[in-house]
């Protein structure tokens, strides 16, 4: 019996950004053609679990590019 060979698609690619431009970087991501479904998944639940974390942290009173203040 014959089987038919499969197609891998593997890519490694690295962002940079800074985290207070995180929701723009991801925005401007999901309309790229490259980025898959599993992907755009991930930045949703990085972007998610960002916002939990900076809510439940008391006394951080900013993040900016140089990272996060306490108060």
């Amino acid at each position: 019996m014959a089987t038919t060979p499969c197609a891998f698609k593997f890519s490694a690619t690295l962002l940079n950004f800074k985290l207070m431009d995180a929701d723009t970087v991801f925005r401007e991501k999901d309309s790229d053609p490259e980025i898959d479904d599993r992907m755009k998944t991930g930045f949703t639940n990085f972007l998610e679990c960002l916002n939990l974390y900076l809510d439940l942290q008391s006394g951080i009173t900013s993040v900016n590019e140089s990272g996060v203040h306490k108060g």
